[in-house]
Parts: structure tokens; sequence; C-alpha cells
């Protein structure tokens, strides 16, 4: 377990180093990936990798990623990859079938892991809007995966894992508190609906080491966090595409350290 001085440093710093990545930021933004599922109480169990390959097979693509899943999926679950051209703010999620009563799940190797997935979705990256569409070229998926050398990995029923970007964290009361804006009805605001329990990462874009967060992620009202929710609403503002239309908070329970090597 990490403790929140760490975390709230690391934080700190990626501020500074992601500023210039995702101008014009000016050092407030920090990018996370939200994994979020609709299945009441359950947190997504979300781990870091380092991108190995991507090759499309027959009805999919098998992906390869250094390290293991935090756990197996176990019947009914899927797991999700989450990857992302940051600099081209492109990413795509990668989405397994769900796993039969007699399945083990994913081959599990030498600290690594193959996972053969069916469904690819598009996923733009930007402060408050997330577009997914079910049929895209292959070719556009594995331009990313050739740039992108982490990937995010989530276990759970329809797992869900999003990009969105950090802009403001405090301590309250002894607890780190996340905040994030979001603009439009999608697969995380669904989800978050039915079940506010959720799982972030933030990571170096440049060494894939960072923090994994759990805790629940509601939506908040301005009065309840007055000053965190100004500062959501002025960063969204700045980057040009106006207020978002809710405002979250994670409440964290949970921090551990994360690596994607």
């Amino acid at each position: 377990m990490a403790t929140i001085a760490e975390a709230v440093e690391f934080l700190e710093q990626q501020r500074v180093l992601q500023a210039s990545a995702f101008a014009p930021s000016q050092g407030h933004y920090v990018l996370t990936f939200l994994g979020t599922s609709s299945a009441r109480g359950l947190t997504p169990a979300l781990s870091m990798h380092r991108l190995l390959g991507l090759t499309p097979i027959d009805r999919g693509f098998r992906v390869e990623l250094r390290g293991e899943l935090q756990r197996r999926p176990f019947p009914g679950e899927v797991v999700t990859v989450s990857l992302t051209d940051w600099e081209r703010y492109r990413g795509y999620q990668l989405k397994t079938e769900a796993q039969g009563g007699a399945d083990p799940g994913p081959a599990v190797a030498e600290a690594a892991v193959a996972l053969r997935v069916v469904q690819a979705f598009t996923v733009h990256h930007t402060p408050n809007t997330v577009h997914m569409f079910e049929r895209i070229p292959v070719e556009d998926v594995l331009e990313t995966a050739r740039v992108a050398r982490w990937a995010v990995a989530g276990v759970g029923p329809m797992a869900n894992i999003s990009p969105r970007f950090l802009t403001a964290f405090s301590v309250q009361e002894g607890t780190l508190a996340l905040f994030h804006g979001d603009g439009e009805a999608n697969k995380t605001w669904m989800n978050l609906q039915q079940n506010s329990e959720a799982a972030r990462i933030a990571f170096d874009l440049a060494d894939g080491r960072g923090f994994l967060f759990e805790g629940p992620c509601e939506e908040l009202a301005p009065g309840d966090a007055p000053e965190a929710f100004q500062e959501v609403q002025t960063h969204h503002l700045r980057m040009g595409y106006g207020p978002p239309s809710r405002v979250y908070r994670q409440r964290v329970r949970r921090i551990a350290a994360v690596r994607g090597d």
C-alpha cells in the first residue's frame, strides 16, 4: 500500500511533466484512466502493463502484455485493455469475450499475459468528450499500438476503461479526493449511475510508473466542494470545450503503486 503523501507528491510532479503534452493545460491536468462497471458494489481490477504486441487474428486481435493481470476473470467477466496515443488524443478499448464457467481465463506465462480480444472501441480523448464506435479500421488500432508503450488492463463484468483528465485533488479529513469533469451521457456516466465503485490509474508517460486509486466516484454538487468544483470548471473552459455538464469526486479508499515495466 502507498501513502496519501506519496500519491499527492506524484500527482504534483505529473502536473508539471504533462503540461507540455496537453497544452494549453498550463500544468493543471493529469491524464488518468478510470475503470468502471455497472455491477453494483464491484470495483474493476486495474493493472498497468508494457505493451508487447498487437496482432490481427480472426474476429479480433491478440494482445500481449508484460506482467500479470491484477486477477483472473471470473465466469461472465471480461478483460478490457486500453491503448492510447496521447500525443494525438487517440485511443482504443479492446475487450475479450466473457469468460465461460470452464474457461481458465487468459494465458499467463513468464510474467506476460496474452489475450484474444474480439471487440474494439474508439475513444476520443478530450477533458469532457468520449465517443465510441464498434466498427473501426484495423489499421487505426495497429497504428496506435505501434506508438503506445503502455496499456491499462481491467477485469470485471463488462469492465470499461476511459481516459479522464484529473483537474483537481485535495486531502479532505484524511482522505484523498480526486476531481474530474465529464460532458456526455457516455458509458462511464451510465456505469457510475449504477455503481459508484471505481478504480483509476495515473502513470508517468515516460517510465510507466504510477499509482492505482480505488474508491467511490460520485457526481458532485457545486456546494459540496466549491473550490474544487470551480477549479474543474475553470480548467475545462481553458481547454476551449466549455464547462463540463457534471463534476465527479472520487473518495480514495486504497492507493497502490503500479508499474508498466
